[in-house]
């Protein structure tokens, strides 16, 4: 990765590959306020790799949405409802998350939400993860998803200290 530009867009706007948004989560407040900062160290590490990958597929980043504090257990949380409803009209080609398990933690809430994306020409693209649209991306996902259930769901039968 060398050659990459330094700023948070691609060398040329004649040689983009399409637009992309970025959806970035932390489910405590716990986890917020770390570091002197806000949004603590989760989120801008989340966003700046989403980023570096938006950077090194060349496209420009038209909107990052910070869902803060919220559990991914549900589809039902504020920002990624105001992000579904607002992606048609960015023109979004790509949306870019950290890691799968920021966007859902639910298999059927992974499936839905994909299944919405691909409705609206939009590639969901993991910043380290693969899971492209190839058969062994999918399988990927799909082991992915599952993972992250397992893991919401054994996190809750865990006594709490």
């Amino acid at each position: 990765m060398l050659n990459q530009p330094k700023s948070d867009q691609p060398k040329s706007e004649t040689e983009l590959l399409g637009t992309a948004a970025i959806y970035a989560r932390v489910s405590s407040t716990g986890q917020l306020g770390r570091d002197g900062d806000e949004d603590g160290y989760s989120l801008p590490a989340q966003v700046d790799a989403c980023k570096r990958e938006a950077i090194s597929r060349n496209t420009r980043m038209v909107k990052v949405y910070l869902e803060r504090a919220e559990s991914a257990r549900s589809d039902d949380r504020p920002v990624l409802q105001q992000m579904l409803r607002e992606l048609p009209a960015l023109g979004v080609k790509y949306l870019i998350v950290h890691k799968v398990d920021r966007l859902a933690r639910n298999r059927l809430d992974d499936a839905t939400l994909y299944q919405r994306l691909v409705g609206m020409g939009i590639t969901l693209v993991s910043a380290t993860e693969n899971i492209d649209e190839t058969p062994a991306g999918r399988l990927m996902h799909g082991m992915l998803a599952s993972f992250a259930e397992y893991y919401s769901n054994n996190l809750a039968t865990e006594p709490q200290a």
